[in-house]
């Protein structure tokens, strides 16, 4: 069954892949990369997104203005274990 997969590089999303567990460990491109399972994530983290303190977070550019911030949780997820 095909999941959604971060594909991470040096701590920072560099891709997001739909596959199965199988074909992305014997892919030549991919296998070779950290992949962390987001499919159950909401919301999704995208490509840019970084790992810090076990979360993922947005990237500055794609912050709102402190004073345009209504919901504070969707500017962190928690990285599945």
């Amino acid at each position: 069954m095909s999941r959604e997969w971060a594909i991470i590089v040096d701590n920072v999303i560099g891709n997001v892949i739909v596959a199965d567990a199988d074909f992305l460990e014997s892919h030549p491109d991919w296998s070779q990369f950290e992949k962390i399972d987001i499919t159950d994530l909401d919301p999704k983290p995208a490509v840019t997104w970084k790992i810090e303190d076990g979360k993922f977070k947005k990237p500055e550019h794609v912050l709102p203005k402190p004073e345009h911030i209504v919901e504070d949780e969707h500017l962190e997820i928690e990285v599945p274990q």
